[in-house]
């Protein structure tokens, strides 16, 4: 059964802008640690060579970027009060966990050099020289994708097949941008799983019961 959209009051707004303030926040400490990483290993397997760079798929890639502020957007301003809470905290958790492996056990990914700067291929040099070849494990990008993915299975049912289609275009581009190997991703998949699972114990564990938030 869906949620349906709620309205909420001056105060229920401010609160929701001070979670997706700290979200923000915390989704920005990605950016020193990745200019400030040395060091560190590169997790390929032998799979990952078979995996050639495709520039067409910087275009889920990008567009997972934009999915994430569309998604934030739409749950800040429609999301029933605990569902909304649970996907901020399963994003905090994700990162918090995803930050400390990076500082803790750096990694990176050995790129390719791009044949051109042209076409797509400028999209994809613009990804390489805006973020760093480092924390590459555990992929923020599939771990990000994963809990808007399954919050969303569960707040929109009726996009279900829409959304799972985008998310697996998105977490594919990830290593067919070359932007991360496929234990980066699996990694992402299960950090993903894990903080969706325990941001809602922590704060939606009463899924199917959400009260619509009062006025104030």
């Amino acid at each position: 059964m869906g949620h349906e959209p709620g309205s909420f009051g001056v105060g229920e707004a401010g609160v929701r802008l001070l979670w997706v303030a700290v979200l923000l926040a915390a989704l920005y400490l990605y950016v020193p640690i990745n200019r400030t990483a040395t060091g560190g290993v590169s997790l390929a397997l032998p799979l990952d060579d078979y995996i050639t760079l495709a520039p067409l798929w910087v275009i889920p890639y990008l567009g997972g970027l934009a999915a994430f502020l569309v998604v934030l957007l739409a749950a800040y301003r429609f999301m029933p009060g605990d569902l909304f809470r649970g996907l901020v905290v399963s994003y905090l958790i994700a990162s918090a966990v995803g930050y400390t492996i990076y500082l803790l056990y750096p990694t990176y990914v050995n790129r390719p050099p791009l044949a051109s700067t042209e076409g797509l291929a400028r999209w994809v040099d613009f990804v390489y020289s805006s973020d760093r070849a480092y924390n590459a494990f555990p992929s923020g990008h599939t771990y990000g994708t994963v809990i808007a993915w399954l919050y969303l299975w569960h707040w929109q049912p009726r996009l279900r097949s829409l959304t799972t289609i985008l998310a697996v275009l998105v977490v594919l581009s990830t290593v067919f941008t070359k932007q991360h190997v496929v234990l980066d991703v699996a990694g992402g998949i299960v950090l993903g799983v894990a903080s969706f699972w325990l941001g809602r114990k922590l704060i939606a564990a009463r899924y199917d019961t959400f009260r619509e938030p009062q006025e104030t």
